[in-house]
């Protein structure tokens, strides 16, 4: 073999490992070019996700908040509705007034030992009266007032006062037995 053909030789190895060096590097870069575009697409696809569960949670979160309010709401109309319910029977009088008055005063009597004025709805003065001097307490001055709805107020000789109101007592009942109520009702 000639020298010219020797260095020919040489000249084509070197290239061909040249070549093939360049081929290596060249997969090289693109691996890590393919890594690096991988790696980016899905950290852009747990972003969009991570932002798609966040906007998720607060739609949710929302929607209960919303749903909670409204479901209190209408408990609170149920609620509302049975003391109005309650309060109508009072002003129709559908319950024995003679005796309720004087279960009344007897109570307030635990608190007040001489009454001195006792405060009643403008048509329950008889039936007052006439409590009263079944229990002996003839020097008590009784009071109509057409804004009471039912019950009575005592008032003692010394500035005590007994609020026995018929709707005192329902709004008492209701602060005391409401959420008795919404458990009975929703459990």
């Amino acid at each position: 073999m000639s020298e010219r053909d020797r260095i020919i030789r040489e000249a084509e190895r070197k290239a061909s490992e040249i070549i093939e060096e360049a081929r290596r590097r060249a997969d090289g870069i693109i691996r890590e070019a393919e890594a690096k575009w991988r790696a980016k697409a899905e950290s852009e696809r747990r972003r969009i996700i991570e932002e798609a569960e966040r906007k998720a949670s607060m739609i949710i979160a929302d929607a209960k908040s919303r749903s909670n309010l409204l479901l209190v709401k209408a408990k609170e109309e149920v609620i509302n509705k049975v003391f109005e319910e309650a309060l109508e029977l009072i002003k129709r009088e559908e319950y024995n007034v003679k005796e309720s008055l004087k279960n009344l005063l007897e109570e307030a009597l635990a608190y007040i030992d001489k009454p001195s004025r006792i405060i009643v709805k403008s048509n329950h003065v008889k039936y007052m009266k006439e409590i009263l001097s079944e229990l002996g307490l003839d020097n008590v001055e009784v009071v109509p007032r057409d804004d009471i709805l039912g019950g009575l107020i005592v008032e003692s000789e010394t500035g005590l006062v007994v609020d026995n109101r018929l709707e005192t007592r329902l709004e008492q009942a209701k602060q005391k037995l409401i959420d008795k109520i919404a458990r009975i009702l929703w459990g």
